[in-house]
């Protein structure tokens, strides 16, 4: 059953985000991906990209396009790898970034509000331990 409930949970969950993020209106679900892992992780080849977000070659070379054709990041070719494009976030796109995670992070803590408040503490420990088993399940280790 904890299984079951997990992917619903999951699943549920990515698509309120995804309904707020259609509320938010700057961004599609995809460029919100690239523009997170690129504020989060700084700059990213091309191909580091598409590993990190699991979105095909094509479609990050267009996301990524579109975050160059709204001024939110630049592409650079480092002079020791010419087959690596590297992709910067400029300070605007740092700006939405920062605007973007504030809006998610306000929509997770709509979500969380929505906990009865003798049970939050509860359901925010067992998140972190989740949290921490799927680290280590990303990291490899058994």
């Amino acid at each position: 059953m904890g299984a079951v409930i997990l992917r619903e949970l999951a699943r549920r969950y990515v698509q309120s985000q995804k309904q707020a993020l259609a509320e938010y209106g700057v961004v599609g679900q995809g460029q919100c991906t690239l523009l997170t892992l690129l504020g989060r992780q700084g700059p990213l080849s091309q191909q580091q990209l598409g590993l990190l977000s699991g979105l095909e070659k094509s479609w990050v070379s267009r996301g990524v396009d579109r975050l160059v054709d709204e001024g939110w990041a630049e592409r650079s070719i480092p002079e020791t790898d010419k087959r690596r494009c590297m992709v910067t976030l400029t300070p605007l796109g740092q700006a939405q970034f920062a605007a973007l995670e504030a809006y998610l992070n306000a929509h997770a803590l709509h979500v969380l509000e929505r906990v009865p408040q003798a049970q939050r503490a509860a359901v925010e420990a067992a998140l972190q331990v989740l949290y921490r088993s799927l680290q280590e399940e990303l990291e490899g280790q058994p």
